[in-house]
């Protein structure tokens, strides 16, 4: 199968370890896609032997064990999908040097550990940072900002704490947002305005505080914007139909806020 680009075993039962040197006889391997099976046991530590490898799709499984540290010799990679396994550990710091990469979903694992502030310095292409439902902590990363092309972020359902980083405004292509269930502080930033493009936003359950900044209410494309389970205060405002036109999901209850 050495002239082989595309292996697909997507979504059967089929169970078992993946021998560490299954990249080994592929070198022309693009697609490698066994999501959706009951595959265990450790990444194959060996994956960047597949140097032509394109989109890697391994989620909903039960492996386990930590991310290969030499993932990040994969430079061509462009899209990586491990969600819903049971790794731990630390993203290594080679993942975020892919510069070919646009989508990285980690999301409903067990990963620990802080976000380096320049995750994004060598992801130029990044469309999709899906790190929800993980045990990652610290500080949002400050210069989330230079994945520029950013479209979705979800960290929701980890242990972040401070603040949610003001440039997070220079992301004017971001669609969705989902920081919820975390231990963020501090008041929304105003520059979240700036995001006339969003469609989703989720802040809910955090300790955030103060007033919301009432551009928020005025993002057209805006269909859902859940805010609860904060301490947030002030008052909605009255023409608040007229600034969200399309609203599918609100919640703002459960906050200080008055009609």
């Amino acid at each position: 199968m050495s002239s082989s680009t595309t292996l697909n075993l997507y979504g059967n039962n089929l169970n078992g370890g993946l021998p560490d040197n299954i990249c080994q006889h592929l070198p022309s391997l693009q697609v490698l896609n066994l999501g959706r099976n009951q595959f265990d046991g450790p990444l194959p530590s060996k994956l960047w032997q597949c140097t032509q490898l394109l989109y890697l799709t391994l989620e909903e499984n039960n492996f386990n064990g930590s991310i290969p540290k030499k993932i990040g010799n994969s430079t061509q990679l462009r899209e990586i999908y491990l969600d819903i396994n049971n790794l731990t550990g630390c993203v290594p710091m080679g993942v975020f040097n892919m510069s070919s990469l646009t989508t990285l979903n980690l999301y409903g694992n067990n990963l620990n550990g802080g976000l380096s502030n320049n995750i994004c310095q060598h992801l130029p292409s990044l469309q999709k940072l899906n790190l929800g439902r993980n045990q990652f902590d610290g500080p949002l990363p400050s210069k989330l900002w230079q994945c520029t092309q950013l479209l979705y972020l979800r960290l929701e359902e980890n242990n972040f704490s401070g603040s949610i980083p003001k440039k997070i405004g220079n992301l004017t292509q971001l669609r969705e947002i989902y920081l919820g269930v975390n231990n963020l502080t501090g008041t929304i930033p105003d520059e979240m305005g700036d995001l006339q493009n969003l469609e989703f936003l989720s802040i809910q359950q955090n300790n955030l505080n103060g007033l919301i900044p009432s551009s928020i209410f005025n993002m057209s494309r805006m269909r859902g914007l859940s805010l609860t389970l904060n301490q947030l205060s002030g008052s909605l405002p009255a023409n608040i139909g007229l600034g969200l036109p399309n609203p599918q999901l609100l919640y703002i209850g459960a906050t200080d806020l008055a009609e």
